[in-house]
């Protein structure tokens, strides 16, 4: 695999790969490993389950899935990134003790907050936004086991057990396969909830198992730790707060507009394409955003972007192709269609490209960041005020909804290079 990467880089760069290039590499094999086999399992489960369940259950499982999204927002509070970043960057192992257990311990404690809110007020939540009580509790079930499985897998890649990781990745998921033919097979039902529950099992397994791997590493509690945490992810907190909102905004539209049937054909479209290649971009990410977090060399940049223009139009061919595969596997009541095909397939390859840079500006500068975020809030809060627009002349529609996310990520896309260029500029003078 070294002997390949090797002739690649030297024809598309003009020289060797340095040791920090191969050893990022050498991770990188690892992570792509338990991630990409983990999304293929885990992607013929959710075509199971699509298939199986039907559009209208399909639907309802998504709908939980943004509710407990959002929650993450409020336990997180930036401490999932904020905490990466620090553990990375710290020397000491006294240091990095406290980092770790105050930022666990916080996500521990929010969770028990958000637990006490829902006692004493979830009939008048579920009221007020007229969400099923079941949605609700199923969503905060659901986001209190994924915070804490998040939260430790960002630990996994700061201490860069990316082997580990990625064979506990492979486990999780086969759990979930075995669960889940368990409870078809025992139950017998076609009722959206019990995909939830299995997806909890096989969360809270991979935490077990993490924290008796890291055991080691807790220590005290110190405020001043979480304190710095808390102040670098205030910063993301709002881009999380706004983009976590966006991304569940047209999820929400679309069951209140076109109804939870419609939802579930959206869904297949959505996951199949941004959810699944978000996952493949995290596993990237899983090893790059902490590789650069460590370098002050900002080469790397110049090469990405190099690559990124020459493998744009066969990637999205690919997609697009891949895309249609998955929806026929879902069967025909969720309607596949190949210029829906071709839309998601390019905007997953936009996605990927607004991920990569989002991370290349966050490892750079804090003070860069909050100028991102000065676009990126614009540019979303004119995208949530064209939804306004929609609703008002009745032009929702899933064509419409994905017209709208192109237009969007090319602009920030455009924006974000604009900003690292600069910067860089600024930088080497």
């Amino acid at each position: 695999m070294f002997r390949v990467a090797d002739i690649v880089h030297l024809r598309i760069f003009g020289h060797p790969m340095s040791e920090e290039m191969r050893k990022f590499i050498g991770n990188l094999s690892w992570s792509f490993f338990g991630g990409l086999t983990a999304s293929i399992l885990m992607l013929g489960v959710n075509v199971g389950v699509g298939r199986y369940f039907g559009p209208e259950e399909y639907g309802k499982y998504n709908f939980v899935l943004i509710l407990s999204q959002i929650l993450l927002i409020f336990i997180y509070l930036g401490t999932d990134i904020s905490s990466v970043r620090f553990l990375v960057s710290e020397n000491e192992s006294l240091g990095k003790k406290t980092i770790f257990s105050s930022s666990f311990y916080f996500v521990l404690t929010t969770n028990f907050l958000i637990w006490i809110v829902y006692y004493f007020f979830h009939l008048q939540v579920g009221y007020y936004f007229h969400i099923n009580d079941q949605y609700l509790f199923l969503a905060i079930i659901l986001g209190s086991v994924i915070s804490i499985r998040g939260i430790v897998d960002g630990y996994l890649r700061a201490y860069a057990l990316f082997r580990f990781q990625a064979c506990l990745r492979i486990i999780e998921a086969v759990a979930v396969i075995g669960f889940l033919l368990l409870i078809l097979k025992v139950a017998n039902v076609k009722e959206y909830q019990y995909y939830v529950y299995v997806l909890v099992g096989g969360a809270v397994l991979f935490s077990l198992i993490t924290l008796f791997q890291l055991r080691r590493n807790f220590g005290a509690f110190k405020w001043s730790s979480l304190k710095l945490m808390l102040s670098y992810g205030n910063v993301i907190l709002i881009g999380t707060i706004l983009g976590t909102m966006f991304n569940a905004l047209d999820k929400i539209i679309v069951a209140k507009y076109l109804g939870v049937a419609q939802l579930g054909i959206y869904s297949a479209y959505f996951m199949t394409s941004t959810n699944l290649i978000a996952q493949m971009t995290q596993v990237f990410n899983n090893v790059f955003f902490p590789a650069i977090s460590q370098v002050t060399d900002t080469a790397y940049v110049g090469k990405i972007h190099s690559l990124i223009k020459l493998f744009f139009i066969p990637v999205g061919i690919i997609l697009s192709l891949v895309l249609y595969g998955i929806l026929l596997v879902f069967g025909k009541a969720y309607r596949p269609d190949v210029s829906l095909a071709i839309g998601f397939g390019f905007l997953s390859l936009l996605q990927i490209i607004f991920t990569i840079n989002a991370s290349i500006i966050t490892s750079l500068s804090r003070e860069l960041l909050k100028k991102y975020y000065f676009w990126l809030y614009g540019v979303s809060f004119c995208h949530i005020a064209i939804y306004g627009i929609f609703i008002y002349f009745k032009l929702i529609s899933i064509p419409t909804l994905l017209f709208l996310f192109f237009v969007n990520f090319s602009m920030m896309i455009f924006i974000q290079k604009k900003l690292i260029n600069t910067f860089i500029k600024a930088k080497s003078r």
